[in-house]
């Protein structure tokens, strides 16, 4: 509340990400999440950062379809966080575009992550997807 009042009083780009953020993980209004975020983008507060954080947020909504638009556009501009990898790879496999699903994990791992666990799902991830992309193909 005092953010959003803050806000109101004199817009700036941090504050306004900072607010979408509490929306989107703590409060989990992920509409007010994206309003915050939106205005965060309009005052060129870190712009990339802040539309993954609006695709994510759309995928949360269970809005799949603008949510595989917006990571889509930003991973082609050559954008990309392990986060956005993983999301963007699942919303591909749950429109069966496994090839891309794959190209997508497979940059994810290639950014680095700290987190053993991560990576050993990510690469569990990328071998199944790799066997059912292989099993869907015709045989000759």
């Amino acid at each position: 509340r005092i953010m959003e009042e803050a806000l109101l009083l004199a817009p700036q780009g941090r504050l306004a990400s900072q607010a979408g953020i509490v929306r989107m993980y703590y409060l989990q209004d992920y509409r007010g999440a994206i309003a915050h975020l939106e205005q965060a983008v309009a005052l060129g507060h870190h712009r990339e950062q802040n539309l993954e954080s609006i695709a994510e947020a759309y995928y949360r909504l269970g809005e799949h379809t603008i949510a595989e638009k917006a990571y889509s556009e930003l991973y082609s501009t050559g954008f990309a966080t392990p986060t956005l990898c993983n999301n963007y790879a699942n919303l591909l496999v749950k429109v069966g575009q496994l090839p891309r699903a794959i190209e997508v994990l497979e940059r994810a791992l290639s950014l680095g992550h700290t987190d053993p666990a991560w990576i050993t799902r990510i690469s569990q991830n990328l071998k199944y997807l790799r066997r059912q992309s292989s099993e869907s193909r015709p045989r000759p």
